[in-house]
């Protein structure tokens, strides 16, 4: 199961209050009691997702935790920084101490100026995996896949704004993915969320007719060897 756990990238920026560090950077009270205790977040809107990602500068990959199968592609979202970063800096030197924090505060300082360069929407966008499926009926997919009508409906509805860790869980598992292979950026590519920005899915029935039937089978061939 995906967890939305926030403690440890808050710790790294030198806050120990989550609710604290939300507040500070928008959030309602409310919102930050909610998103404050670890793992017991069980549905988000895309909106937060958003706002917490320009709020700690990161990708949504860097929100959630796999605490399922450890044999799963999903494993690779196991943190290593729930500890006490002080605990995990004690063992090394001074001069490796100075180096690790520059490296750090030269990357987050670096994605806090990016993320100043513009403005745009984040949003789960399922349409555009079925797409590049090549699957002409959404729905009928996301049945076959497991998926029950009415979570089928909801998550191809151009309007949804949220969504519930169960769900996305389930996505990532079937469509072997992982968060940020699910979120689209729509806006400001001065934005750093811009690196989420993804490309128009293409239709291969229109992009194999001109081609002859053994360029076409050729290519066919390659596409499933790589799958």
């Amino acid at each position: 199961m995906l967890t939305l756990i926030l403690s440890g990238l808050v710790a790294h920026r030198g806050t120990d209050s989550v609710g604290v560090f939300l507040r500070k950077h928008g959030f309602t009270q409310r919102t930050s009691r909610n998103l404050s205790h670890d793992g017991a977040t069980k549905q988000l809107r895309d909106s937060t997702v958003q706002q917490l990602c320009e709020a700690l500068c990161c990708t949504p990959n860097s929100l959630f935790l796999w605490t399922g199968d450890p044999s799963s592609h999903l494993a690779k979202l196991k943190k290593g920084y729930f500890e006490n970063p002080a605990d995990q800096l004690a063992w090394m030197g001074q001069a490796d101490v100075e180096r690790v924090l520059k490296e750090v505060e030269g990357l987050v300082g670096g994605m806090e100026k990016q993320s100043v360069g513009g403005t745009g929407r984040l949003r789960l966008n399922v349409r555009r995996l079925i797409e590049q499926r090549q699957q002409p009926h959404p729905m009928v997919y996301l049945e076959r896949m497991g998926f029950t009508r009415t979570q089928a409906q909801i998550l191809l509805d151009p309007e949804r704004k949220a969504f519930r860790l169960r769900v996305l869980t389930q996505l990532c598992e079937r469509f072997e993915c992982l968060p940020d292979d699910l979120f689209d950026w729509e806006g400001s590519e001065g934005h750093f969320l811009n690196v989420l920005r993804k490309t128009p899915s293409i239709d291969l029935s229109v992009s194999l007719k001109g081609l002859s039937s053994a360029d076409a089978a050729r290519v066919v061939v390659k596409l499933g060897a790589r799958s």
